[in-house]
């Protein structure tokens, strides 16, 4: 992406009238493209034009009836650019449920201009960033979504927040509840089951699911789940942070590694004696804290952070339940409260929530917001294990207080009000 543009282009702009168009590439965090045309009619582009990233934008742009884009409104200093959208939703495959429930949040943007009669001229490049703050007019299909360019990165704060909580999301680099992954690397050798993160991405990890060496320059990750990415010679597949890599036969494994079998069961296996796997699958005990015997490796069970499920009654759109959550002396009351589940079939397949409860004794789950589209018996879903960052969830619930970054004991304000002899 470069703002440089064509001879034949900028011979265009200094004719007395052009023939300019503006074109809008959206593409939302699962990896789904839209692409919209002011013009009246489809514009095809091609030329292999490429976005900051390397995603190259060719395809059909479409052309939308009552799109009305306003100014760029932008300066020379580091403040944030913005441009509003109107009636969005009125677009193709725009729709108010996906933007309720999520899809759409932090999606990225590129604005360009083209000539619509010799697209062979190239584009102009005018903005870039994510969405921003979507307004929806009431019982009416349109809304305003207003595109933030790139410097609203620069309001973000950087630096370390000292509080009670923990700061970090669970299963992220900082947490390593997991264990350690260490961030890919170039033209280097992988092996099946080797797991990296990327330099950008900390809510998905990547398996290796074909050997190889990876390239001279980092991939362009695909971040929806089960999804794979070429690196070179290397296939990668994208992972849940709290999902256990599955047992490899015949891999070297040290103390700490962590493993799930490879038909879920409910648990993850910890090494605790390091070695080499059989080279068939061990019969896994599912007893927590009970160990299995694999060749020369050792592994102590412990439950799940990531679990597989399926609904098996629905009281309504953010209530319902899965008989199989169900597992004795493992899921207490409330073990999925904060976590992440991601509807994997259905309706609301992509669509991601956060668990208000969750019923060890039944397997009902709430969700904090009621999901867009109805919920039927069937739909399948991942599940992640909720933390409240507090210091003795840590502790307790996934024994890795090493990597706590919160301050418990550091006093509160009223400490701090204190004068000498208050009570």
């Amino acid at each position: 992406m470069t703002k440089a543009i064509s001879a034949g282009f900028n011979t265009h702009l200094d004719l007395e009238t052009t023939e300019l168009t503006t074109c809008i590439y959206l593409r939302r965090r699962d990896g789904t493209e839209f692409r919209f045309t002011e013009f009246d009619v489809d514009i095809e582009l091609t030329g292999d034009v490429t976005d900051a990233r390397g995603r190259v934008m060719d395809g059909t742009y479409s052309a939308t009836q009552g799109e009305s884009p306003s100014s760029v409104d932008g300066s020379g200093a580091l403040s944030v650019d913005n441009l509003d959208i109107l009636t969005v939703l009125d677009s193709p495959g725009i729709t108010e449920a996906d933007m309720s429930a999520g899809l759409w949040d932090y999606a990225d943007f590129n604005i360009f201009h083209l000539v619509h009669s010799d697209v062979s001229l190239g584009v102009m490049w005018l903005m870039s960033g994510k969405l921003g703050e979507v307004r929806m007019t009431r019982g009416t299909d349109s809304g305003v979504v207003e595109l933030r360019s790139k410097s609203v990165l620069l309001q973000e704060r950087i630096g370390t927040l000292v509080s009670h909580e923990c700061p970090v999301d669970l299963g992220d680099h900082k947490c390593n509840v997991l264990g350690i992954v260490p961030e890919w690397a170039a033209s280097t050798a992988y092996a099946v089951g080797d797991r990296v993160r990327s330099s950008v991405a900390d809510r998905v990890h990547f398996v290796c699911t074909t050997a190889g060496t990876s390239d001279s320059s980092e991939p362009i990750w695909s971040i929806p789940l089960d999804t794979t990415t070429t690196d070179n010679t290397v296939t990668w597949t994208a992972y849940s942070p709290l999902k256990a890599t599955e047992w490899t036969a015949s891999r070297a494994y040290v103390a700490g590694d962590v493993v799930s079998a490879t038909t879920f069961d409910k648990r993850r296996y910890v090494c605790t004696t390091a070695g080499t796997s059989d080279s068939s699958e061990p019969t896994w005990t599912t007893t927590i804290d009970a160990t299995t015997a694999d060749n020369t490796v050792v592994w102590t069970a412990a439950p799940a952070l990531a679990w597989e499920g399926e609904v098996t009654s629905v009281t309504d759109r953010a209530s319902f339940a899965d008989s199989a959550l169900v597992d004795s002396g493992v899921v207490t009351a409330d073990w999925f409260k904060y976590g992440l589940m991601t509807w994997m079939t259905g309706d609301n397949a992509g669509i991601e929530s956060e668990v208000k409860t969750s019923n060890a004794t039944t397997g009902a789950l709430t969700l904090w917001k009621a999901m867009p589209y109805t919920v039927e018996t069937g739909d399948t879903f991942r599940l992640e294990v909720g933390c409240d960052k507090a210091h003795a969830t840590c502790v307790d619930k996934f024994e890795n207080v090493v990597n706590f970054r919160g301050f418990p004991w550091v006093p509160g304000r009223d400490a701090v009000l204190q004068t000498p002899g208050s009570r």
